[in-house]
């Protein structure tokens, strides 16, 4: 779990245990939360090593677009796009 608080993790991870989920429902809610607390926090400085290995592990998972709560774990720029934010459209 990284940087984050073990003891809320748990807390979560339990919470979610005591809720009426079906099993399997229940095993990817855990799953998820676990993923979550154990996720790198915004503001943790990465080496360019460790920056390619996430991005080289989060595209060896079965859905690279999202984390395990649907929200996405990139997005698209396009050109025109950078070209209007830097004002030269």
């Amino acid at each position: 779990m990284n940087d984050s608080d073990p003891a809320q993790g748990l807390r979560d991870v339990l919470d979610l245990m005591s809720s009426e989920f079906k099993l399997l429902e229940r095993q990817d809610a855990v799953a998820a939360s676990i993923a979550c607390h154990s996720a790198i926090r915004a503001g943790r400085r990465l080496s360019a090593e460790e920056m390619s290995g996430l991005v080289r592990q989060l595209e060896g998972t079965s859905n690279p677009n999202t984390c395990p709560h649907g929200r996405p774990t990139m997005i698209r720029l396009s050109a025109e796009h950078l070209e209007r934010g830097f004002g030269r459209r």
